[in-house]
């Protein structure tokens, strides 16, 4: 195996890993998984959309996930991919809220900045259905 597959492979097992870490609701584990001054960017019109600034904000939007859903908030990791220096996981992710239910697919893309990861774009299938949603 040449050190660039290992790399990736590596890099691939730590976006498999913040998965895990979300669907256990192990939140302690995401400030091993990302730098402390991690950046999220979550797109949208809604009241969680935008910057996510420092791993500790990342934590405190997936409780607010979580709260506004009645824990039902869940990710389904499909695939996962990576490189050197980012990489890629595409999930499903569902929720209930007030009646109604998300059911959508998103992609998330990664850096990567050694064993960490940096930076996050979270894309969803259709934007106006999370905003509806999380409104």
């Amino acid at each position: 195996m040449t050190t660039t597959a290992a790399i990736s492979n590596t890099n691939e097992a730590l976006i498999r890993n913040v998965y895990d870490a979300l669907a256990r609701g192990d939140m302690p584990a995401m400030h091993t998984l990302f730098t402390p001054d991690s950046v999220s960017h979550v797109p949208g019109r809604n009241p969680l959309s935008g910057d996510k600034l420092g791993v500790d904000a990342l934590i405190e939007y997936f409780g607010e996930l979580m709260a506004r859903s009645d824990g039902t908030f869940r990710v389904d990791l499909q695939h996962a991919y990576a490189d050197d220096t980012s990489g890629v996981g595409v999930h499903h992710e569902t929720a209930r809220r007030g009646g109604r239910a998300l059911d959508t697919p998103i992609v998330v893309v990664f850096r990567l900045a050694g064993d960490r990861v940096a930076e996050t774009w979270v894309h969803y299938h259709d934007q106006t259905i999370a905003d509806a949603f999380w409104a």
